[in-house]
């Protein structure tokens, strides 16, 4: 994150080891944790410097980029991020839903997946949507 300049990292968490894992560094940022139960984000939220979020559990599987979309938009309306300028850093395991599989790392815009800034740096975002 701090390579990145990331303004917070967000800990996609079945049983809260993701999140665990992350707050033992101490980063320089929040964490938010991304769980689909409240009996995890209650426990997390007795960890340094994590902020628990329940995200509604996906119907059919885990899609990255439709969590990763969910997660932005709320670490935004929390006030964690501004969606036109920063940038998120995401953490999860592949595939979800069993401990101790945190594999994944991905620098995305906190506008969503699907956007990125422009390449000469004025701070616009480009939709890449399909």
């Amino acid at each position: 994150a701090d390579i990145s300049k990331s303004k917070a990292i967000v800990a996609f968490t079945e049983s809260g080891g993701t999140a665990l894992r992350v707050a033992k560094i101490r980063p320089h940022v929040p964490i938010i944790a991304a769980c689909y139960s409240i009996r995890t984000a209650r426990f997390l939220a007795l960890v340094w410097g994590v902020h628990p979020i329940v995200l509604e559990k996906p119907v059919d599987e885990f899609v990255m980029t439709t969590e990763i979309a969910k997660a932005c938009k709320l670490v935004c309306d929390l006030g964690f991020a501004d969606p036109n300028t920063d940038l998120l850093t995401f953490t999860a395991g592949l595939p979800f839903g069993i401990p101790g599989t945190t594999n994944v790392l991905r620098v995305v815009s906190a506008n969503g997946p699907d956007y990125w800034f422009d390449d000469d740096n004025s701070g616009k975002l480009k939709d890449f949507s399909l």
